[in-house]
């Protein structure tokens, strides 16, 4: 009996005539969700301030003073010492005035601020998450 040669698999988008497959880019509730798990399985405490809507329908964030722009996540590993504001953006997704405003102040106050935009944003983020 001959024997019979092994073939490699050809990955779907070097096969030709077949359209690679790309995953969409992830929404920052996708994201949030995301950082949330890896935050519960990586020891860091994680805090996300929800927004609510009024009577009237309007979306609100209640909070007292300057909250306008606040990060979207704070992110806390006591045993790393680490302390990250962290402001989601999918991947075309701009910061407003005020978010600029306050990654800008967090930093000149010795804040680790990061902006995570898009699917090689959040893989470069989860890395940084799970490092030692």
């Amino acid at each position: 009996m001959p024997a019979t040669r092994a073939r490699a698999a050809t990955p779907p988008s070097a096969t030709p005539g077949v359209a690679a497959r790309t995953l969409p880019e992830p929404s920052e509730k996708a994201m949030m969700d995301t950082i949330v798990a890896a935050a519960r399985i990586t020891g860091w405490r994680c805090a996300h301030f929800r927004p609510a809507r009024d009577r009237h329908g309007r979306w609100h964030t209640p909070v007292q003073g300057d909250g306008v722009g606040f990060p979207d996540l704070v992110l806390a590993h006591p045993a790393r010492g680490l302390l990250w504001f962290v402001e989601l953006k999918a991947s075309r997704g701009r910061l407003t005035p005020e978010q600029g405003r306050w990654a800008v102040d967090l930093a000149a106050a010795g804040a680790d601020t990061r902006v995570v935009r898009g699917r090689a944003g959040l893989h470069r983020f989860l890395d940084d998450m799970a490092a030692p």
